[in-house]
């Protein structure tokens, strides 16, 4: 399992670099202030510094012959309902990114998150009407209207903001 963990952080360094180079590409200066690839940037740092620390601590309990606290129990992997809700939150994403141009931010973001808060059984309306229209239209009202920032809209490119 060490050898896992220690590949899985080596991607996870890959992906924090390769964001960062992408974000630098956006600029992370502009002439009013922090450009469009700052917060990226910052972001794929601290990933990258998380990863580079992980690797440290695990290597540096190997030198002193220690077992890392890291270390994951060995375990079959998930089976049945756990390996269906694994298989829904991965197709919930692909489905939301392939979906976000076409439907639109709110709407996209809505669906997703009542269809992960019913993935991980949370059944009461009065929760997750409240919560999914807070992140899907909430968050594009807050982002749109107050920050500045632009999302697709989709169907709402005309009609709501």
């Amino acid at each position: 399992m060490r050898v896992a963990l220690r590949l899985a952080m080596l991607v996870v360094l890959a992906l924090a670099a390769y964001v960062a180079v992408t974000a630098w590409r956006l600029g992370v200066r502009s002439d009013l202030g922090p450009g469009a690839g700052f917060f990226p940037f910052v972001l794929a740092m601290l990933l990258a510094c998380l990863a580079v620390l992980w690797l440290a601590l695990d290597l540096l309990a190997v030198w002193r012959g220690r077992a890392a606290p890291q270390d994951w129990p060995e375990g079959p992997p998930p089976r049945g309902a756990a390996a269906l809700r694994l298989l829904g939150l991965g197709m919930a994403l692909v489905l939301a990114a392939a979906a976000m141009d076409q439907v639109g931010f709110p709407i996209t973001v809505f669906a997703l998150t009542a269809a992960l808060l019913l993935l991980f059984e949370e059944r009461r309306p009065a929760i997750l009407l409240p919560v999914a229209l807070a992140a899907g239209p909430g968050l594009y009202a807050l982002f749109t209207v107050a920050l500045g920032v632009e999302l697709p809209a989709g169907i709402f490119q005309r009609h709501v903001f």
